[in-house]
């Protein structure tokens, strides 16, 4: 049946499957197929989320205001224009929520699955580079680092995505700590591309695929088995300190929104515009892994465990 599906999802699965066997491997694991279609799933609940918000912020706007409404040449009663200001509030409200909370249902799965996806297309990305001809294949090596960058971030921040720990838990040190011996085990693999690239995007494939399957199956903190991560020392994360400056910047933003709307008094309240803003800026990991990402960094105990 899913040989003659439709969609990007559908279209992936068979990029996949014909991509493997180019870098000497078997049928993609049911793991890497369950977590892709996840994602996908969880990224149009998000886009739905975003699009019913922004109806109901329009909506609101014009609708608190009848001379919008003549301007549209609406006629409309106003008992008829309190209901429906209502409506759209409530509605705005509910899906405003649902954009500043990452693991409301549904949508979580965008992130729960985040590393799978990225897993998958840098295997893909590998595969490109052997199939392609000789004058091709440095372009195709770059693209190579740029989705084993985007495949980095979501390994080191996969332990506050998983929705396995709580954000306050001893645990994350351990699982931080085996996240960042994973990105120096692919940063080594990687190393191979600039003397011997044909094999090295075959072992990269091999840890990709790893990855992918065990974070699928909720093995946050066994991404790849001990053997790979032997004699390495472990990679330096950031990510703690770009969260905290995007809240920062995006709290610049804000501010600067609010001051510019009252300043240069727009026809659009500012507030408004902060409602839209809000939750773009500060959704998703801002609001749910920044805890979690300094926490992690500290010797923490939880119930006299002692922290690592």
């Amino acid at each position: 049946m899913e040989e003659h599906a439709s969609g990007p999802v559908a279209e992936q699965m068979r990029t996949l499957e014909r991509a493997l066997p180019v870098l000497g491997m078997d049928k993609a694991p049911g793991a890497l197929r369950v977590g892709t279609w996840m994602f996908h799933f969880g990224l149009a609940a998000d886009w739905a989320a975003r699009r019913t918000f922004l109806l109901a912020v329009v909506l609101y706007s014009i609708l608190g205001d009848t001379r919008h409404l003549l301007g549209f040449g609406f006629a409309m009663s106003e008992h008829v224009a309190r209901v429906s200001l209502n409506v759209a509030a409530v509605v705005g409200t509910i899906q405003g929520f649902r954009l500043f909370n990452w693991a409301a249902p549904g949508r979580s799965y965008q992130y729960r699955y985040g590393l799978t996806r990225a897993t998958v297309g840098a295997v893909v990305a590998c595969a490109e580079f052997r199939a392609a001809r000789t004058k091709d294949q440095p372009a195709k090596l770059r693209a190579i680092d740029e989705r084993l960058r985007y495949v980095e971030r979501e390994v080191l921040r996969a332990h506050r995505r998983r929705g396995t720990v709580r954000w306050s838990s001893f645990r994350h040190r351990g699982l931080a700590e085996h996240a960042r011996l994973v990105v120096a085990a692919l940063r080594r693999a990687a190393a191979g591309l600039d003397s011997d690239p044909e094999s090295a995007v075959r072992k990269l494939a091999v840890l990709l695929v790893s990855i992918g399957v065990n974070h699928t199956e909720g093995r946050t903190g066994a991404l790849l088995p001990k053997k790979y991560l032997k004699g390495l020392t472990p990679a330096r994360d950031a990510s703690a300190v770009i969260g905290i400056l995007r809240l920062v910047v995006g709290a610049a933003v804000v501010g600067a929104v609010l001051w510019a709307g009252v300043r240069f008094k727009w026809p659009i309240p500012a507030g408004l515009v902060v409602l839209v803003l809000f939750p773009l800026l500060f959704g998703g990991e801002s609001a749910a892994g920044i805890p979690a990402a300094v926490l992690s960094k500290l010797p923490l105990t939880d119930g006299g465990a002692p922290g690592r």
